[in-house]
């Protein structure tokens, strides 16, 4: 794409009158929280690819899977049941809902609103934009993947040059840039655990191990979306390659903590809302529906937040590469790019043990 000034978000804050819905009453909001769920079931299909780490090893190895956030510690201590389990899927099918024009990207966990009240119009009709880890921040990330090769001299603006360009490529696709923090976000923390996380999921790509399960799931993700012509293995082992160098260099070139929030917040004042920390994630869901999203706050609040769902939009990727990229090679590269930082930050975050879920 070519080069641009980075556009002014602020001008064009949300407004509520963008949104389809507006419930003026209590009957009115319940009918169509009702017909919206009725959509969802019947527009997509929810499909079991067990849990992740079973599909890319034979047993659920710590050294690989490294994240706290686990699904089989709560069922065996019975804090969780399979029941629910069975009943959170039920729920989940029912919460995706289409994209608002205008609205920011969201990370994968997306989280539930702080204070959020499901009687609220302006809660429930809240904008929601796709779901990609660590939002705007991680798409920059994938960027800089496709574009950096062996001669690559990195400095500290190059981050930010990144941002800018996701930025304006979300404004190309109708969205703003996003991603969200937690209620206590700190100098050292954001409250995002795929930024929080960043160096470690960067360093994962220098494990030989890690690497290759990351592949593996990556090539599974890409070829349930697009077909077998995006699960390239030579492209897959370039683009590798590039997480390593980055990796060599993520002090050079990644921000703080910090400055990548506050990129988010001065490109889109409404781009990183607060919402809960809570990791309670039983399912990592691949959403191949174009123009679709997991309504996160209602889904987390029926489910009494027991039962959270990492959702990714997979559908994405293919409109957010040809925006960043004219080649179709780098397009490629961009879409396995993206779906490698998203295996690697959940393989940073969990334990593998949560079920995997192609909603198509």
């Amino acid at each position: 794409m070519s080069n641009r000034e980075i556009i002014d978000f602020n001008k064009n804050d949300y407004n509520s009158s963008d949104v389809d819905i507006q419930p003026s009453t209590d009957d009115l909001l319940v009918s169509i929280r009702k017909r919206k769920e009725e959509i969802s079931i019947m527009n997509g299909t929810l499909q079991d690819l067990d849990s992740i780490a079973l599909l890319t090893s034979e047993t659920i190895d710590k050294d690989l899977w490294q994240g706290a956030i686990s699904l089989s510690e709560r069922l065996d201590d019975g804090s969780y049941s399979t029941d629910q389990l069975i009943q959170a899927k039920e729920i989940l099918a029912a919460k995706y809902t289409e994209i608002h024009k205008g609205a920011p990207i969201r990370c994968i966990h997306a989280g539930k609103l702080i204070d959020y009240d499901p009687k609220k119009a302006e809660d429930y009709a809240r904008p929601l934009g796709p779901q990609f880890a660590g939002g705007t921040i991680g798409q920059s990330i994938a960027r800089r993947i496709v574009i950096i090769d062996e001669k690559t001299q990195f400095d500290s603006n190059q981050f930010i040059e990144d941002f800018k360009t996701e930025a304006n490529a979300a404004s190309i696709l109708g969205l703003k840039p996003g991603n969200h923090q937690g209620e206590h976000a700190t100098e050292e923390k954001t409250g995002c655990g795929a930024v929080d996380g960043m160096e470690s999921i960067l360093d994962l790509f220098s494990n030989k191990e890690r690497s290759e399960v990351a592949q593996k799931l990556a090539m599974v993700i890409a070829e349930t979306a697009f077909g077998k012509d995006y699960s390239d293995q030579d492209l897959m082992n370039e683009v590798i390659n590039s997480f390593v160098i980055l990796a060599k260099n993520k002090e050079t070139y990644l921000k703080s903590k910090k400055e990548m929030l506050n990129l988010v917040e001065d490109a889109n004042n409404k781009g990183a809302p607060k919402l809960d920390n809570n990791s309670n994630a039983s399912f990592i869901v691949i959403n191949t529906l174009p123009n679709t999203t997991l309504l996160t706050d209602d889904y987390d609040e029926e489910t009494e937040d027991k039962a959270k769902a990492f959702n990714f939009d997979v559908w994405h990727l293919k409109d957010l590469a040809a925006t960043n990229f004219n080649d179709l090679v780098d397009q490629k590269k961009f879409i396995l790019a993206s779906a490698l930082f998203n295996c690697a930050a959940a393989m940073s975050l969990t334990d593998g043990s949560q079920k995997l879920i192609v909603r198509s």
